[in-house]
């Protein structure tokens, strides 16, 4: 079912408000971002997701403050460390045994 028909609201509301987004949404996610890469405990997890003919993976960083999610074309070490950060001594990471090395 379309939004529109039982909104009442026009197409193009829409299609404005969902251009605007990424703008709104651009300092909430850095903020986010920045507090899972600075978090002494983080646990990362990924999972398939569909859009479509594509099968991009679904990425989630956890801390006590914050959860990030990501929607990442591959299952890989870039994609780890672009969700997770770079890898700390003084940092301790849960996974479901997923090896980023």
């Amino acid at each position: 079912a379309d939004l529109a028909e039982h909104s009442g609201v026009a197409k193009a509301t829409i299609s404005k408000i969902e251009r605007r987004m990424p703008a709104a949404l651009t300092p909430a996610v850095a903020e986010v971002t920045a507090a899972v890469h600075a978090a002494p405990v983080v646990y990362c997890d990924e999972t398939r997701w569909r859009e479509g003919a594509t099968k991009p993976w679904l990425w989630a960083a956890s801390t006590l403050q914050a959860c990030l999610f990501r929607i990442l074309d591959h299952r890989d070490r870039e994609s780890f460390q672009t969700l997770f950060g770079v890898d700390r001594e003084d940092r301790a990471r849960g996974t479901d045994r997923y090896s980023s090395e």
